[in-house]
């Protein structure tokens, strides 16, 4: 077996009134107080984005988390640090009452066993273009098949993004799918809800395919 070990760290905030947004205005809550960090929002001094594997996760809940992967962990650090008493989103201030910062070391890698993992946030695995590929057939199973060659494909993304070659051969096999119509940044978008039996493990929270930056593509069994 091939088993990397992932180190995350966790920055949960305990906010008056509870958060209700969603993860778009945590990370521009962030950005507000860290403009100057391009790793938190994924932009260059200029605006432009920068295209790398997006090590920060914004996890929109009643106490929302802000999660570091391998690479950022001195950022969460940081935050943790200077958060300071509010953050400010452009429909609400909110204040911080507690916060906490905690590590947790997470296995990525091959399993020794076939693992059935389910979608703990929605998926969106379709590009511009294979979507186009997606919506022209009505055959499920040649839909199906494509989307497990793009689970693989965003499996090897996220490991390289890690630093991490996973030198076996990955396997996936869709067993119940389900689409969801979801709007982002004002864009219709296509995602998926689905069921799997892999070969992989998979941090909770490293989240795969488009999107992941803002909690979605996140699996576990």
């Amino acid at each position: 077996m091939h088993i990397h070990d992932v180190k995350i760290q966790m920055l949960e905030l305990f906010t008056n009134p509870v958060w209700k947004e969603d993860a778009e205005m945590l990370r521009l809550a962030v950005n507000g107080k860290w403009s100057d960090r391009e790793i938190l929002h994924g932009h260059d001094a200029v605006g432009k984005s920068a295209y790398r594997f997006p090590l920060i996760r914004y996890i929109p809940r009643k106490n929302p988390v802000i999660v570091g992967l391998d690479g950022s962990l001195d950022v969460l650090v940081e935050m943790y640090q200077a958060i300071g008493k509010t953050i400010k989103t452009p429909n609400s201030i909110y204040t911080i009452e507690a916060s906490e910062l905690r590590g947790q070391d997470f296995l990525f890698g091959e399993s020794s066993e076939l693992l059935e993992l389910s979608t703990l946030s929605p998926w969106f695995g379709l590009n511009a273009s294979n979507y186009k590929s997606y919506i022209k057939t009505d055959d499920i199973k040649k839909r199906i098949s494509m989307l497990e060659s793009v689970w693989i494909g965003n499996i090897l993304s996220a490991a390289k993004g890690l630093g991490i070659v996973l030198d076996f051969r990955v396997m996936v096999k869709i067993i119940d799918l389900k689409e969801k119509s979801m709007i982002i940044k004002n864009t219709p978008m296509l995602a998926f809800n689905a069921n799997i039996v892999s070969n992989v493990i998979i941090p909770q929270y490293l989240g795969i395919g488009k999107h992941a930056a803002l909690g979605f593509g996140r699996w576990g069994r």
